[in-house]
């Protein structure tokens, strides 16, 4: 699990989700995050975009050049939800469950905007959530908690970061 999957693993978690990460779903490919939440019955899966230098589709590098805006969205739900979703099915044992990618507020460039960018992934049923959101979430309330690994590097990056 890379750096920015642990954190939304974390934020997540701190919403009072069970999570499951990395699970293999065939050819190479994984799903990143199940989030099962028994008390208000809400599943979700979880698909984590989040590069310091970003590449494809909505970062329109070169192999998507030529791809509209649209065209480049689809291909990231296809990619990243669609192709799986047999196997989230399998997990959860219902096709009743939520669409999150998170990704970086940075990435949009001179095609787009954020709220385009939330729009066109929405048409697609997909909830949008920026990764810049999740740190500040994670970082209110930190005093006087135990954490994980994870959580102790936010809270230290709170302290002493900026």
């Amino acid at each position: 699990m890379n750096a920015s999957e642990k954190l939304v693993n974390a934020w997540l978690q701190s919403k009072g989700y069970f999570t499951a990460t990395n699970i293999p779903c065939g050819k190479g490919q994984e799903i990143d995050i199940l989030a099962v939440k028994p008390k208000d019955n809400d599943m979700i899966h979880v698909e984590v975009h989040v590069s310091v230098k970003p590449v494809g589709p909505v970062a329109r590098s070169r192999e998507y050049a030529n791809d509209s805006f649209g065209q480049r969205i689809t291909n990231i739900v296809e990619h990243s939800f669609t192709a799986k979703r047999k196997f989230v099915i399998e997990r959860f044992g219902s096709d009743r469950y939520r669409l999150v990618h998170v990704r970086s507020k940075r990435i949009v460039k001179q095609d787009m905007s954020l709220e385009d960018l939330k729009h066109e992934f929405l048409k697609h049923d997909v909830e949008l959530v920026y990764i810049e959101n999740i740190l500040v979430d994670l970082m209110k309330d930190l005093k006087g908690r135990s954490f994980d690994e994870t959580m102790n590097f936010v809270q230290l990056f709170k302290e002493f970061g900026s």
